[in-house]
């Protein structure tokens, strides 16, 4: 059987039928692996006990440097393989991303791998000459983005990172955007999407033969959307490396 590798974030990811959706699509028996973090995925990479894994790009950076994957599709959603990280503040607490609103305040973050939630939002806050782990009072993981958004309406943070979409019309939504109590400071660059990748030790020409099957996944069939929602996705698009270089940046900042 094919082993299918993730870290379940999403919902989706816990359902026990996640792996019969997949072996549907794919045309092949599929056992599906869960996680409890990146490190046991690339120590289950390298000793080859995983063929595919879904994988944001912070990680997937990672294991691609170190040879164990190979990108092969990404994520596209409301028509872009990208998504966008935005720091929020309190607007009673923090007025703008300036030091002397954000020197020893508390901030909120998702968990070291994440893109959105930690490593870019750091990036900009040092773009803007504010060194995080001088300048704030405290930094805490909450494991997910509801958390964030939670942790700054109770108090216990005074800003903290979110993904967010760029709408066509230029405005951009993120998991804040309803509460009043809570600014974007700054929306970063656009950030590549999770990826698909496939260990680096799986013969090509059966990645290829998934990667057909993948790339044509039609929404009207069941299966094919079942798995495009776990992915958080409305189609999978092709993969393009040289998006993907400044992450490594991110990551060893």
């Amino acid at each position: 059987a094919l082993r299918f590798g993730v870290v379940p974030v999403a919902a989706s990811f816990h359902d026990p039928s996640i792996g019969e959706t997949l072996a549907r699509v794919l045309g092949a028996p599929v056992v599906v692996v869960r996680f409890g973090g990146y490190e046991e995925l690339f120590a289950a990479l390298r000793a080859r006990r995983v063929e595919v894994a879904w994988m944001a790009p912070a990680p997937f950076v990672r294991a691609a440097a170190a040879g164990l994957v190979t990108g092969r599709l990404v994520s596209v959603r409301g028509g872009a393989s990208s998504y966008v990280s935005v720091l929020l503040g309190h607007v009673k607490r923090v007025h703008a991303l300036e030091l002397r609103f954000l020197r020893k305040r508390r901030a909120a973050w998702v968990e070291p791998w994440s893109a959105a939630g930690y490593l870019v939002p750091r990036r900009v806050l040092r773009a803007r000459g504010i060194e995080p782990d001088v300048e704030l009072r405290e930094q805490v993981m909450v494991g997910s983005y509801p958390a964030v958004v939670d942790s700054l309406r109770a108090g216990t943070a005074d800003i903290g990172g979110v993904h967010g979409w760029r709408r066509d019309d230029g405005s951009v939504w993120h998991l804040g955007s309803d509460h009043d109590e809570l600014q974007a400071l700054a929306v970063s660059d656009p950030i590549p999407s999770d990826v698909m990748a496939m260990n680096a030790l799986l013969p090509e020409a059966i990645a290829r033969a998934l990667v057909a099957r993948l790339v044509s996944l039609d929404p009207r069939d069941v299966a094919s959307r079942s798995l495009l929602a776990a992915v958080g996705a409305e189609r999978l698009g092709r993969f393009d490396p040289a998006r993907y270089l400044w992450i490594a940046e991110a990551i060893d900042e």
